[in-house]
């Protein structure tokens, strides 16, 4: 993905690349509810192709056999300041 991520949330590809210096990043798994068996992997937010992604969820000790139910997916932001808006929003 050629986008940033939000301030407070990078991409793991943006991880990789920021923190390179780092010898490991932590991933937690949170459960998605009670009424479900779904997990969310907290800290490994991707947009990456699908097939990519269940191969680096697979590379976690403990997810070796994961399934995927959703594949992540980037989103990007934009902007502008209020004072460059008028009133019929132009």
């Amino acid at each position: 993905a050629d986008s940033q991520g939000p301030r407070n949330c990078p991409s793991i590809e943006d991880k990789v690349v920021k923190f390179a210096d780092k010898p490991s990043h932590p991933v937690f798994l949170e459960p998605e509810g009670r009424g479900t068996p779904e997990m969310y992997v907290q800290g490994c937010s991707t947009g990456l192709p699908e097939r990519l992604q269940l191969g680096l969820l697979r590379t976690l000790p403990g997810l070796e056999r994961a399934e995927m139910v959703r594949p992540g997916y980037s989103i990007e932001y934009d902007y502008f300041p209020a004072t460059q808006c008028t009133r019929a929003l132009q």
